[in-house]
């Protein structure tokens, strides 16, 4: 049985821009919590719900000790969300709680671009 877990996630840096598109690829990062037995764990999924609300796996940690996330993903202008769920060979766990994402476009001004930090506690 998995137990409850809770996470942290930092989006670190937005890294790609393409003028007049509504889409990006931003660093992330993310710190999680984990109550249950790394025994009886395979691994966590990290999901992403697009502001479509197309639901996707984007990422798969395949240590059951892991507690952090480190990666590049792709989000569209508007709101995602993001949850995490532990896994093991025969069963996944219900979801954590979702964590928002707003993707606002970037104006092209010839400004440097500032990093953007999120933190969910």
């Amino acid at each position: 049985m998995f137990k409850n877990f809770s996470y942290l996630i930092v989006v670190a840096s937005l890294i790609i821009f393409a003028s007049a598109c509504s889409a990006a690829d931003i660093n992330l990062h993310v710190d999680f919590a984990y109550n249950g037995s790394s025994a009886n764990t395979t691994g966590f999924k990290l999901y992403q719900r697009d502001p479509a609300g197309n639901t996707k796996v984007i990422a798969e940690i395949a240590n059951p000790e892991a507690r952090t996330y480190d990666g590049v993903i792709s989000v569209t202008k508007g709101r995602s969300y993001y949850y995490l769920t532990a896994y093991n060979a025969t069963e996944e766990s219900g979801p954590s709680n979702e964590y928002p994402f707003e993707y606002i476009e970037p104006v092209t001004d010839g400004l440097p671009t500032p990093t953007v930090i999120i933190k969910f506690n």
